[in-house]
């Protein structure tokens, strides 16, 4: 029983892991330039509750997420995504590194 719930944990560990790797790329095509329409921030917020949805560290970001496309000037909403995007990125990848240098 033990071994199945080991498994399950590895199983369970590696898809989040996929998702993480999902959604930092996501947040590099934004920044980027390469998309930065509504629809596919809405497919990025998707993902943000999936994994980080109860994270105060990224209440910002999430606020961001949600008020993308409100107002009347895009630009300040992609320049705010953008620096939200990059914060929550360094944190993300710290967390990612110290794991790994931890197994």
């Amino acid at each position: 029983m033990a071994r199945a719930v080991g498994f399950i944990r590895t199983i369970m560990s590696c898809n989040k892991t996929h998702k993480i790797l999902e959604f930092l790329e996501a947040m590099e095509v934004f920044i980027s330039g390469r998309r930065r329409g509504t629809i596919f921030v809405r497919e990025i917020e998707g993902m943000f509750a999936e994994l980080f949805d109860d994270d105060e560290r990224f209440e910002d970001l999430q606020y961001a997420l949600a008020m993308f496309g409100a107002g009347k000037d895009s630009r300040h909403d992609e320049d705010w995504l953008i620096r939200e995007f990059k914060f929550a990125k360094k944190i993300i990848e710290a967390e990612r590194e110290l794991r790994r240098s931890t197994e």
